[in-house]
């Protein structure tokens, strides 16, 4: 086991944060390499679709304050 297995394993989905950290606590990676491989961290389905959400929301709410400007304009 070595740093470039663990982190293929993590980014497939195969290893947690947690599994990644006992790899430190053996000796077999560095803490260093602990933060590399977390953030590296693969991003979710979900959690991608909630930020895209969110953002929708963001530009929902920007949207209907240019307008309401414009029309305070007029």
């Amino acid at each position: 086991m070595n740093y470039e297995t663990i982190l293929k394993n993590f980014q497939r989905g195969l290893w947690t944060s947690q599994m990644v950290h006992i790899a430190v606590n053996k000796g077999v990676i560095t803490e260093e390499q602990y933060e590399s491989i977390i953030e590296n961290r693969p991003i979710s389905v979900g959690t991608l679709t909630e930020v895209i959400d969110e953002l929708n929301e963001i530009l929902d709410g920007a949207e209907a304050a240019m307008i309401e400007g414009v029309e305070s304009i007029a």
